[in-house]
């Protein structure tokens, strides 16, 4: 059943679904305790936690605390449902006991980990050594999907062309995206936009897809805040929001963690691709290289300038995709990318 009013999450509809994902074997759930101000309201989502009292044949180990996820993405849900499932063993991700999508909404019911997991608190980007710890939760994945036969078969009718949609969005808006930036763009910014959409898909990019030639899923959108850190300092970090996630080259997801500004992206760009490499060796990918690497790199560099009209043609805010423009397309001139346009 899909949720779209808190009304509808009662102690039967909870039992029922835990006892469908087999966690809830005897007892029952007696009460559930929320306050509407609890839960936050998006323009096209809403989300929240509650709290739940059992009989007392309920072992401890079954959660006390649920985080559900309203919204409109059907990509997550099918993550959950059919992704999730298969990478118990190859990284940390929040229990999901049930992920549901009906006519356009979705909702998603996760433990609540608030008491022991949240964000970054201090609003600084994080430390070479703290990003290192946020690519060692991406590199089994990437390692584990790397040129996997599912990405064309099993797992091809759930994933979307993320890529192809975000092009599409960004030439349809660009126009708009330059009159509204007006001289706040730069000249020179706006003749490597205009080139970079009238190249784009590369054809390098197309035949790699095509191919599955080194490639991987990735997640999408794995900016330092869509983890969850351990409050102690220690134990799992997890890594949310699987809205976007698709068939990409893996250094797409390395150059979307890392802290683009000027001046600190020169010091720790380098050294943290080398380190997404050595530990991609490390769990077994072959025949991968360095100079591969780095190009690929450049590459996702490329393939990221797109987002930043999307996220404008979408309400993000401005502090947030006027930043993105600057800083990679700074990273796209200081690569030298433009070389991969033809």
């Amino acid at each position: 059943m899909l949720i779209t009013n808190l009304k509808q999450i009662t102690p039967d509809w909870l039992m029922d679904v835990l006892q469908g994902s087999g966690v809830l074997d005897a007892g029952s759930v007696v009460d559930i305790q929320f306050a509407d101000d609890r839960f936050s309201h998006g323009g096209e989502s809403a989300s929240g936690s509650f709290a739940v009292t059992y009989s007392q044949s309920v072992p401890e180990t079954v959660p006390r605390q649920f985080f559900l996820k309203m919204g409109n993405r059907q990509p997550e849900v099918d993550f959950y449902n059919h992704i999730a499932p298969t990478l118990t063993s190859i990284m940390p991700l929040l229990r999901c006991f049930d992920a549901v999508y009906e006519s356009g909404k979705s909702h998603l019911l996760f433990e609540d980990l608030q008491k022991t997991h949240g964000p970054l608190e201090d609003g600084l980007p994080p430390t070479v050594a703290m990003t290192k710890r946020l690519i060692d939760i991406i590199v089994p994945l990437h390692a584990h999907f790397w040129e996997n036969p599912l990405l064309q078969g099993d797992y091809q009718p759930y994933l979307d062309d993320v890529p192809g949609f975000i092009l599409g969005q960004a030439r349809q808006h660009f126009g708009r995206f330059v009159d509204v930036i007006g001289d706040r763009l730069p000249p020179n910014f706006r003749r490597i936009y205009e080139k970079l959409l009238a190249a784009m898909p590369l054809p390098e990019w197309q035949e790699r897809i095509k191919s599955n030639q080194m490639i991987t899923l990735v997640h999408g959108d794995p900016h330092p805040y869509n983890f969850l850190f351990p409050r102690n300092g220690s134990g799992d970090i997890y890594l949310l929001d699987w809205a976007v996630w698709h068939r990409q080259l893996g250094t797409f997801d390395i150059f979307y963690m890392m802290d683009g500004r000027p001046g600190r992206r020169e010091l720790v760009e380098e050294p943290l691709v080398r380190y997404y490499h050595e530990q991609l060796l490390a769990h077994g990918v072959m025949g991968y290289d360095w100079q591969q690497c780095w190009h690929d790199y450049k590459l996702a560099v490329t393939s990221f300038l797109p987002f930043n009209i999307f996220w404008f043609a979408h309400g993000t805010p401005p502090d947030v995709w006027y930043n993105g423009l600057y800083d990679s397309v700074n990273a796209f001139i200081a690569l030298k990318c433009e070389e991969l346009l033809g």
